[in-house]
């Protein structure tokens, strides 16, 4: 005698087969239950006769849901089954997607109703869902949102299909790595690119959406475009930019202390009235990316003297002395280094050289002068000692080397 009660409801002494309606079909439907009798008070028969009734009534709430949720709907519902372990509610989800699915085919071809199945039973964020959480509840600043929206709009596009990440192949993964690598954008925007593409895959780990260790956007090398790339500027360049026109005296004077300093951008950007001592022709660096950048500085040069008299307010204390403005990172320099590269373009200025190379072309100008390198790199701020020797004499004058040659010439007897 069978006891299987499946999609059976006894009320009174009849037999009713009974399905339960979706959460996200509940409101078209207008129940949570749909129900039809079977007329009979025997279980054996009713078990007989339910299998038409709970297609049909399937039928109901499938047409009934049709156009109204679509794919996200059916997901809802999928994990809600899953979730609270009920394997009876999965089942139903699972057949009436598929006759969802199947009702799309005259529309969208059987290919594409496939597919569309396959995203209603899919418990699992896919890639598209996944960025759009990291960037909301990254807490990230309106420039890194920008680059990592960028880089993962690109990556999600690349893909063929929106999957959960767990199911894309190495293969497809690493195609799009060397899409990165091998595309035309500039050295930096790659690295930009990969950098933000990695943290997000080791959010992914983190949280399990991907196994550990499948990171593909790490450990790769991007060559050119980095700080050792960039060179000093020659004479002629640094009389070209100080004869432009730039949009405020502020940003020239800017440039000026910083060919005149060798400081980094952020660090002169990020001066206050409070750093500088005009009575004593000092100033303090206090806002450094390294501990041997937090310095306090003489200063003799009569431009430099010129521009701390003209901007120096003691009354205004901790109030920054140029008018750079914070970008929404809190990066004091930000602004003025893209004002700086868009300034370049205007002048036609060479690719070779960038705002960095005042920095450049100061330490080349303190050795051609045969000062101390030991304070060269002191002035500078350098963690590293000999640094001066090697990545920040690129574009150094050959003043140093014509008078070794000459030495050999007039010294030497062979």
């Amino acid at each position: 005698m069978t006891t299987d009660t499946s999609y059976l409801q006894l009320r009174g002494l009849t037999y009713w087969a009974r399905v339960t309606v979706p959460r996200t079909r509940q409101k078209v439907v207008g129940s949570t239950h749909l129900r039809l009798s079977l007329q009979t008070r025997d279980l054996a028969e009713a078990n007989r006769r339910k299998f038409k009734a709970v297609a049909e009534l399937k039928r109901v709430i499938a047409e009934a849901g049709i156009g109204d949720s679509g794919v996200e709907g059916w997901r809802s519902s999928m994990r809600d089954a899953v979730e609270s372990n009920n394997e009876d509610q999965a089942y139903l989800i699972h057949s009436l997607a598929e006759d969802w699915a199947t009702a799309q085919i005259p529309k969208i071809g059987e290919d594409a109703a496939s597919t569309l199945f396959k995203k209603a039973i899919e418990t699992r964020d896919s890639l598209s869902e996944l960025t759009a959480q990291y960037i909301a509840n990254g807490g990230f600043g309106l420039d890194a949102t920008r680059k990592h929206s960028k880089a993962l709009k690109d990556f999600v596009m690349f893909m063929t299909h929106d999957h959960p990440p767990i199911l894309y192949a190495d293969r497809e993964l690493l195609a799009f790595t060397d899409s990165v690598v091998n595309g035309p954008l500039a050295p930096n925007t790659k690295r930009d690119r990969l950098s933000s593409l990695g943290g997000f895959w080791r959010w992914l780990e983190q949280r399990l959406y991907a196994p550990k260790g499948s990171n593909p956007f790490t450990g790769i090398t991007v060559r050119g475009g980095t700080v050792d790339d960039v060179r000093a500027f020659n004479p002629a360049e640094v009389v070209h930019v100080l004869n432009s026109t730039f949009s405020n005296e502020w940003q020239k004077d800017i440039f000026k202390v910083l060919l005149l300093t060798g400081a980094r951008p952020n660090e002169v950007c990020s001066l206050r009235h409070c750093d500088i001592d005009t009575k004593a022709k000092t100033f303090t660096i206090s806002d450094s990316k390294t501990d041997a950048g937090v310095r306090t500085l003489p200063y003799r040069h009569p431009v430099l003297a010129a521009i701390f008299n003209k901007y120096s307010k003691t009354s205004e204390g901790n109030a920054f002395v140029f008018p750079v403005g914070i970008d929404p990172n809190g990066k004091q320099a930000k602004n003025f280094i893209n004002y700086f590269s868009r300034h370049k373009r205007r002048i036609n200025l060479d690719d070779g050289v960038s705002l960095y190379s005042t920095r450049k072309t100061f330490i080349g100008i303190a050795l051609d002068l045969s000062l101390d390198i030991v304070n060269v790199e002191r002035y500078v701020g350098h963690k590293n000692q000999r640094l001066a020797l090697s990545v920040y004499s690129k574009g150094r004058s050959d003043d140093g080397l014509i008078k070794i040659a000459e030495g050999i010439a007039s010294g030497w007897k062979v």
